[in-house]
């Protein structure tokens, strides 16, 4: 495992990498062309892996659908955000992301494409406001309590996390119309901590719920939270993971 020492150099490297790189990607989605940055360290940018990981997001959407305001859980790097606030122009776009050197690249990606209606929050979503210990490992940032990688790599840091609720509650925030979710584990803290949000608003969720805690995957546990606030769910797909809720 890494020391403090080596984990705080890498990362301060990672984070320079992430602020100054000059390489960029194009690709290509539904007639738009967007360009993001790709590092040195790790790359997470290419046709494939958009059409893979975050074409099916807009793919499992109603043709006509239009929202308003589109939460962004797990933001990463920006495709799917910078993807949604390009498609959807009249919408309010938030991104979460508590990784710092992924929202520096949020931040630049939504620059990159000429994204105004696009805003990042820089915390992580939970069940209750707390401080958490938090790694990003490549392009994968997780809470160490419901990491893949828990017992493997040192979470060396800590990151603020609060519940979708008390967040939209303190910036008297309503009319969610899309929840995009991928927290790398913790899914069902999140759904948690946003039941008055699912009983105000009835937001859409699309929610990547293959990762595995426990032996089992975090998608019937989510589906069963969603359940009880009166949504249907159907996995898109066969085996694939993805959770549709409306």
């Amino acid at each position: 495992m890494d020391t403090p020492i080596l984990y705080t150099t890498k990362r301060l490297l990672r984070i320079l990498d992430s602020r100054w790189t000059r390489k960029t990607r194009s690709v290509q989605f539904r007639g738009i062309s967007f360009q993001f940055y790709s590092t040195y360290w790790w790359s997470d940018v290419s046709q494939t892996l958009l059409e893979t990981e975050i074409a099916p997001y807009f793919d499992a959407l109603e043709k006509d659908f239009e929202p308003s305001i589109v939460i962004d859980v797990g933001a990463a790097t920006g495709h799917f955000a910078v993807l949604a606030a390009k498609l959807f122009p009249g919408s309010k776009v938030y991104a979460f992301e508590p990784s710092e050197r992924q929202r520096i690249l949020l931040e630049r990606n939504a620059r990159l494409n000429g994204v105004e209606n696009l805003e990042i929050e820089p915390f992580g979503l939970w069940n209750r406001a707390d401080q958490l210990a938090f790694r990003t490992n490549g392009a994968e940032s997780s809470f160490e309590s419901v990491s893949r990688f828990r017992g493997q790599l040192q979470f060396l840091e800590k990151v603020s996390v609060l519940s979708l609720d008390q967040w939209a509650r303190e910036k008297n925030i309503s009319g969610i119309d899309l929840v995009k979710l991928d927290a790398e584990g913790a899914e069902i803290e999140v759904l948690e901590g946003a039941s008055a949000v699912l009983e105000r608003d009835h937001p859409h969720l699309l929610i990547q719920a293959y990762h595995i805690r426990e032996g089992a995957r975090t998608l019937e546990r989510c589906a069963e939270i969603l359940h009880g606030h009166r949504y249907t769910t159907r996995e898109t797909g066969e085996q694939s993971g993805l959770l549709c809720a409306k």
